[in-house]
């Protein structure tokens, strides 16, 4: 699920708000910290979120709650944090969990010492998740000729090289494939088990640009 973007009626502040918002989907959480005083319910604006919330949907799922809170951030000048209004829907199991379409969740009104009114505009997709097997072999060269291509660099500004031990070649791959959308499901022997939305992971293990001859 992406968090797409916020339209703000009311920022809850004389001035301009500064807002944190909460995602929770179905027990799942992310979180967004707009700047200090970007919030202004006077300009008429959609705020970027871009963030996103992956939720596992199985036989037994019988629904899609995505809750949204937050805070507007007083940092102890003007008393404590104030709670923001609660926006929150649920998509059922009958309407596909919404999954395919662009949907706008408004606040509800506030309550007790909630302030703000808004509306946060989301899109659901499906991801049909892969597995993906590769060897703890392959994942450690894989880092190791990028890491060589930047030591080389390193070495000509007179830094220190980065490790090459075994241990941080194979956190370098991880944190790549990380980043890709990867995540480990088991390890077995010498195989790491990953699960991710894209098709199958390449990773290269060495250098795929031709190599310059002396001249």
């Amino acid at each position: 699920m992406t968090f797409i973007s916020l339209h703000v009626t009311d920022d809850g502040e004389n001035g301009d708000g500064d807002w944190t918002l909460n995602f929770d989907v179905n027990g799942e959480f992310n979180s967004h910290v707009f700047a200090d005083d970007s919030i202004d319910d006077g300009q008429n604006l959609d705020y970027r979120i871009n963030k996103f919330v992956d939720v596992s949907i199985d036989p037994f799922t019988t629904d899609l709650t995505v809750r949204i809170s937050g805070l507007e951030r007083d940092s102890g000048l003007n008393g404590g944090d104030d709670p923001l209004a609660i926006a929150e829907r649920t998509f059922p199991r009958s309407d596909n969990f919404g999954i395919g379409r662009v949907h706008t969740i408004p606040s509800n009104p506030t309550a007790g010492d909630q302030v703000g009114d808004y509306e946060v505009r989301i899109r659901i997709d499906c991801l049909n998740l892969t597995t993906s097997v590769v060897s703890l072999a392959t994942l450690r060269q894989a880092a190791l000729w990028r890491l060589e291509r930047e030591n080389t660099k390193r070495e000509r500004y007179n830094l220190p090289p980065l490790p090459s031990d075994d241990a941080a070649l194979l956190e370098r791959s991880l944190s790549y494939l990380q980043k890709k959308g990867w995540t480990i499901k088991t390890i077995l022997g010498e195989n790491f088990i990953f699960e991710g939305a894209g098709d199958r992971i390449d990773l290269r293990t060495s250098d795929p640009r031709p190599k310059k001859g002396k001249g």
